[in-house]
């Protein structure tokens, strides 16, 4: 319960977060309404997993970091300045997501809500590199000696089509490296996952 609280508390500070920068910096905030196609697997383990997918929504605020780095330089007497303009995005979503692992006993199947922030850097506009975090929470029915929470790093590569149109595509390749345990009683079995994202956008990047 209390973590559960705690998800709800990070996810209305980083929707506040998101809502001041827009209205301060005129930075747009997007709305991401994506399908995804997964694949999990127990650390270790060589028991194959199962492909799944899913859906969620997700928030994004493009260039908050637009003119953040600058460097002054001075030549010959002249002074001038130099603009190292570096965007990054920061996104907050949610996912409804089937999952299958097997633990070498046979085939779990559930169903988590999965939540990721991810810290976004431009290369260009159409591409972005990024990095975050990613809780999750499964939903009961499953055995019962498996955790229902557990959390891990996130890695992401996303193309953007129509980049500068008010309405594009996105497509994500995601690995989410657990940290936790997911079974508490045993050897410290870590679950891992692969995802490819897509997404269609609403709202200028």
């Amino acid at each position: 319960m209390m973590r559960s609280l705690h998800y709800v508390s990070l996810i209305s500070i980083i929707a506040a977060i998101l809502t001041t920068n827009s209205a301060h910096a005129g930075s747009p905030v997007n709305l991401l309404i994506s399908g995804t196609y997964n694949r999990d697997t127990m650390r270790g383990s060589s028991a194959a997993g199962k492909y799944t997918t899913g859906y969620g929504v997700s928030l994004m605020t493009p260039s908050i970091g637009s003119n953040f780095f600058k460097m002054k330089r001075s030549s010959g007497g002249s002074s001038g300045a130099i603009h190292l303009d570096i965007d990054f995005g920061l996104e907050l979503g949610i996912f409804h997501r089937n999952q299958a692992f097997d633990l070498g006993s046979g085939l779990q199947e559930n169903v988590a809500v999965k939540i990721p922030l991810i810290l976004w850097l431009a290369v260009n506009r159409s591409l972005w590199v990024g990095g975050g975090y990613q809780a999750s929470k499964h939903q009961p029915g499953y055995d019962s000696s498996l955790a229902l929470e557990h959390y891990g790093a996130l890695a992401a590569l996303r193309i953007n089509l129509l980049p500068s149109s008010a309405v594009g595509l996105s497509i994500d390749g995601r690995y989410n490296r657990g940290f936790s345990n997911i079974q508490p009683a045993g050897a410290g079995a870590k679950l891992d996952s692969f995802e490819v994202v897509t997404s269609l956008r609403v709202g200028k990047l």
